[in-house]
């Protein structure tokens, strides 16, 4: 089931997603301070209803035009994501003092999650791929066209079991920022994202079967730019899976 946030709605479901970045030699080090410090601290912070919940997400390869670290805070309405004003001004991003020393630089971006889709079966070792775009259309034509051509190939890929969740965000805040759009998906392992290319020919060629579908596919207009992907790992799951 694709959950959607409408016109409504979508104030009631805000976000952050905050990258973070350090230099090439403290990024072994920040990701055993994001495990030993900031995890422990993310989770208390869930638990005591400051967010409803987060993501802690770390680039699995070095790359200095890139993130090291995205965290991604869910909160229940605007009211709670306020109340977490008070974490910023003792604890930069909620993070730990070790972790924050580690960081080049923090960036957030205030987000609305537009749409959302998860199996019921749960994977062990998921691959997590983060891929950013610019929208070159208004909001309301964006959402538009990722429900009509986006959003039926993602749950065609979890429907053969490629992807176990995808998560897609909106930026509040747009202007001036690299990105408009960010889209999660969670593939259900390595072997799963080594499958991407197969599957996507797959789900495509059983969409084409759908007239409204088979128009945004064959429309020559431009909506959006992709940037560039990370790949990543849930430093939460991880960590599950290791007690």
């Amino acid at each position: 089931m694709v959950i959607q946030a409408n016109a409504q709605t979508q104030s009631q479901v805000p976000g952050l997603v905050i990258t973070l970045s350090a230099s090439a030699s403290n990024r072994i080090e920040l990701r055993k301070a994001l495990e030993a410090e900031s995890l422990p601290r993310l989770e208390k912070y869930q638990k005591d209803g400051l967010f409803e919940s987060f993501c802690l997400l770390f680039s699995r390869y070095a790359d200095t035009a890139q993130w090291d670290a995205m965290l991604i805070l869910n909160f229940k309405d605007s009211s709670q994501m306020g109340r977490w004003k008070a974490i910023e001004s003792v604890n930069p991003a909620g993070l730990g003092a070790h972790t924050v020393q580690l960081l080049n630089s923090i960036q957030a971006a205030p987000v609305e999650l537009l749409r959302r889709e998860q199996d019921q079966v749960a994977p062990t070792k998921p691959v997590v791929l983060v891929i950013p775009y610019l929208s070159l259309v208004s909001a309301t034509d964006y959402l538009n066209y990722a429900d009509g051509y986006v959003i039926p190939q993602f749950s065609g890929w979890i429907k053969e079991t490629m992807l176990s969740k995808f998560s897609l965000y909106g930026s509040s805040f747009p202007a001036s920022r690299p990105w408009s759009h960010l889209i999660i998906q969670e593939y259900r392992s390595d072997e799963s994202l080594a499958m991407r290319s197969l599957i996507v020919s797959k789900v495509r060629t059983q969409l084409r079967e759908i007239p409204q579908w088979r128009a945004l596919s064959d429309s020559k207009v431009k909506l959006r730019e992709e940037l560039r992907a990370v790949i990543a790992d849930d430093l939460a799951l991880e960590s599950k899976n290791v007690r």
